[in-house]
């Protein structure tokens, strides 16, 4: 049914339903937001222990039974049997039933959505906003990068960096030599005139990573066609 590969693998709309789900499963505590799901199957395991942790963590939180199934179990005829299915290898997925797909990579994306997500719930918005992307690894910074496809963002990089192209969002250069910071002490870009707030991008709470995966599967295991108007974040 899905494959969760990247941020883009939202709209604008869809990001702010999931991150105002998250938040409701968030202030919640993981518990007393009401169910959707009574039974969902999981195939396989994924290759990230924090994955393993806030994906259990989540299902338990929002569905009745959870059942375990191993790859090659979708020969099975389980499908009145459960509710929706999360498969942690594309090989792994069942035919003809509501599917999410987590490649190896796609712990990234609940990560960097989560980052935004602390952002957010701060009282932070994206006007204003900036992230650095040159402390994080490769496929994370790529991941952060989608989102000034899609707010705008300004992304800060280094002059070794190839510039990127970004949509919505600005990309800055900041310069090494450069002395001057912003009020907070933060590095301001070349040629930024306005101060910036910096979106923190140290590694998000396993708490929040599981109220986004609550978020996550309650989304998509909503029944086919019905979607929920929500307000813009910002």
């Amino acid at each position: 049914m899905h494959t969760l590969t990247g941020v883009r693998d939202f709209s604008r709309t869809e990001l702010e339903q999931l991150w105002l789900v998250a938040s409701g499963w968030l202030a919640a505590k993981l518990r007393g937001r009401r169910p959707m799901i009574h039974r969902i199957a999981t195939f396989g395991q994924p290759t990230e222990r924090s994955t393993a942790i806030t994906t259990q963590c989540a299902i338990d939180a929002i569905a009745t039974h959870h059942v375990a199934l191993q790859p090659g179990d979708e020969i099975l005829e389980f499908g009145e049997l459960v509710d929706f299915t999360l498969a942690f290898s594309e090989p792994s997925r069942p035919l003809g039933m509501p599917t999410l797909v987590l490649p190896p990579d796609g712990h990234l994306v609940i990560e960097t959505l989560a980052i935004a997500l602390r952002h957010l719930i701060s009282g932070g918005t994206w006007r204003g906003s900036s992230i650095d992307i040159r402390p994080l690894p490769p496929p994370q910074a790529a991941m952060v990068a989608q989102l000034a496809d899609i707010f705008p963002l300004t992304l800060l990089i280094s002059p070794d960096d190839r510039l990127l192209d970004v949509q919505v969002g600005t990309v800055r250069v900041v310069d090494e030599d450069d002395s001057r910071t912003t009020a907070l002490g933060i590095r301001q870009a070349v040629n930024t005139h306005a101060p910036h707030v910096l979106v923190n991008t140290s590694a998000p709470s396993i708490t929040l990573q599981t109220a986004l995966w609550c978020g996550l599967l309650e989304i998509a295991a909503a029944p086919s066609g019905v979607r929920r108007t929500v307000p813009p974040l910002n």
